[in-house]
């Protein structure tokens, strides 16, 4: 039997990238996924029109393969949506066994120019989001007595880098969020773990910024780097290998972790 056979995961972010190899990894192993992603997001300089098409896209590759795949268009920061979310899965699938909060935002912002819309932009995606959508599942888990939850945070989360001040505080915020629920549910067997990403080759870790001042000034004082320097960055798919692992049972006895998969950049 696959690790995943009978099982049923939710994924958010995942249109492209990290998500996306999260979903795929999950349906190949035998789960039944449910793939979220949003189109924009205010506050911040990128949006991905072909989110719908992307999301529509890879439940056809997932589907194609012989999996079970829907797609849902939400905004993790806004409860009701996923509420709504969480139930349509519910409906769908009849449960659900493992959730991945991966969906996020970057942006690049010195704090003396950092604004308020911003900053709250980045805490409601990165840090409310993962937070609401553990809230809605917790309970389905807790009445099944079973559950993995793994949420996305980054080296961000256990290091600090420049330009980024919003993003700091939300990462670490998700690594306090990981600990706190593990806490809370673990006496109904549901799991919580966190996978902190380095640099990655998505969409988001290049759109726009190699052309922006801004990022070519946080290239420049980045300064520190990993063991592996000559690996320049990690795949989607070595994040989906780490985030795949905490959800199986092979992680059973794994709970509130934080897993760096940065080539060694947090060591130092």
């Amino acid at each position: 039997m696959a690790r995943f056979d009978g099982k049923v995961a939710l994924v958010t972010g995942a249109a492209r990238g990290i998500g996306r190899a999260i979903a795929i990894g999950l349906a190949k192993e035998g789960a039944n996924v449910a793939l979220n992603d949003i189109v924009s997001v205010p506050h911040i300089s990128y949006s991905y029109p072909d989110s719908e098409k992307k999301l529509d896209a890879t439940v056809k590759e997932i589907e194609k393969a012989g999996g079970n795949a829907i797609g849902i268009l939400a905004d993790v920061s806004q409860s009701a949506q996923v509420a709504d979310m969480v139930n349509r899965v519910i409906k769908r699938f009849g449960k659900i066994d493992i959730a991945v909060n991966n969906a996020g935002i970057l942006d690049h912002e010195h704090f003396l120019d950092l604004t308020e819309e911003s900053w709250d932009q980045m805490i409601a995606v990165c840090l409310k989001g993962p937070f609401l959508c553990s809230k809605y599942v917790a309970p389905h888990m807790a009445r099944q007595k079973y559950g993995r939850i793994v949420n996305i945070a980054s080296h961000m989360g256990l290091v600090a880098g420049p330009l980024r001040v919003h993003y700091v505080a939300a990462k670490h915020g998700v690594i306090g969020l990981t600990k706190g629920t593990a806490v809370d549910l673990a006496p109904y067997n549901i799991t919580v773990n966190a996978v902190c990403p380095g640099k990655t080759d998505t969409d988001m870790a290049t759109l726009k910024f190699k052309a922006d001042e801004t990022f070519k000034q946080y290239e420049r004082i980045r300064g520190a780097i990993g063991l592996f320097p000559e690996r320049d960055k990690a795949s989607p798919e070595d994040i989906a290998a780490a985030v795949l692992w905490l959800a199986s049972d092979e992680a059973r006895n794994v709970t509130g972790i934080t897993l760096p998969v940065d080539m060694g950049y947090t060591v130092k």
